[in-house]
C-alpha cells in the first residue's frame, strides 16, 4: 500500500512537470492525475463499511495502523484553514470544534489565547493518536486545547454554543443518509453569529464511501437548509488545497444568524 501511494504521489508531480505539459495532451495529463488522485483518496477506505459511521468501524481503522501520510493522514494543517485564521475570519475569541479532527492538525493552527480548541473523534485509538501527536508538536501549540471521543450527534457544546466550527474530510466520512442530521446537528452547537466552515472534500465522481463523493451544491442545500447564511462558497485554488487534493477541494462559510 505504502508503494502504491508513493508511486500515485510520483504520478501526480510527474504531470505538472515541463516535460509532461510539452509531450503530452492536457486531457491526458488532467486523466492521469485525476486516477492518480482517486488512488490515493480511497486508498485502503471503506473496507468493512457496514452501511453507517460507528465508533467500531473507525476503532478498527486506527488500530489496524494509520501511519503519517496514509489513508485520511494529511500531515498538516489545511492550508485554507491557515489563511481564513491570518486573515481574521476565524473568530479570535470562542469555542472552536473540528469534528473528526484525525491526529489534530487543524487544532495546531486553531490553538490560540482566547479560543477553546476541541476536537471530537468517535474512536479512542483516534483520540489516543490526536493526544499524542499534538503534545509532541514543537513548538507547542499557542493556546488550550482538548481531544474528546464523543459522538457528534450526540455532542453537547459548551455554554453559548461555538463561535466557529471546522469540517474537513468529516461530511464525507459520513453515510449519505445521515446529511440531514449532520446539518441539523451542525446548526444547533454553532452560537448565534457563528461561523461554520466546510473544507468541501472529495469534489468528485466516485463510487462508494468512505469518503463519500461531495459537491458544492450538495453542502450549500444541506447548510442553507439548516439555517445558515453562505458567506463564501467557491473551488479552492490548488496552493491552498493539501497535495493531491487540488481540483478536488472546495470552501464553504456558513453565518447563523443572531
Amino acid at each position: 500500500d505504502r508503494l502504491k501511494q508513493i508511486t500515485n504521489h510520483l504520478l501526480i508531480t510527474a504531470v505538472k512537470s515541463p516535460v509532461a505539459k510539452a509531450c503530452l495532451p492536457k486531457r491526458v495529463r488532467n486523466h492521469i492525475g485525476l486516477r492518480a488522485s482517486m488512488a490515493l483518496v480511497n486508498n485502503g477506505q471503506g473496507e468493512g463499511w457496514d452501511g453507517k459511521s460507528n465508533a467500531q468501524y473507525w476503532e478498527k481503522q486506527w488500530v489496524s495502523g494509520v501511519k503519517s501520510g496514509e489513508k485520511w493522514d494529511v500531515m498538516t494543517p489545511a492550508p485554507i484553514l491557515v489563511q481564513l485564521n491570518e486573515q481574521g475570519v476565524v473568530p479570535k475569541e470562542g469555542v472552536c470544534l473540528v469534528p473528526g479532527c484525525g491526529r489534530g492538525y487543524d487544532l495546531q493552527a486553531l490553538a490560540a489565547p482566547g479560543r477553546e480548541v476541541i476536537g471530537l473523534e468517535l474512536s479512542e485509538k483516534a483520540c489516543e493518536e490526536a493526544r499524542g501527536h499534538l503534545a509532541s508538536c514543537t513548538p507547542a501549540l499557542n493556546g488550550p486545547y482538548k481531544v474528546e471521543c464523543a459522538d457528534f450527534f450526540a455532542y453537547q457544546a459548551p455554554a453559548g454554543g461555538c463561535a466557529f466550527i471546522y469540517d474537513y474530510t468529516f461530511l464525507c466520512a459520513l453515510d449519505p443518509s445521515m446529511r440531514d442530521a449532520w446539518a441539523t446537528q451542525m446548526f444547533a452547537l454553532t452560537a448565534p453569529g457563528g461561523l461554520l466552515c466546510t473544507a468541501i472534500f472529495p469534489i468528485m465522481k466516485k463510487p462508494g464511501g468512505p469518503p463519500f463523493e461531495v459537491s458544492l451544491e450538495l453542502v450549500k442545500g444541506l447548510c442553507e437548509g439548516a439555517g445558515y447564511k453562505c458567506e463564501r462558497l467557491e473551488m479552492l485554488p490548488e496552493e491552498l488545497c493539501h497535495k493531491a487534493r487540488g481540483g478536488m477541494t472546495g470552501i464553504g462559510l456558513w453565518r447563523k444568524p443572531m
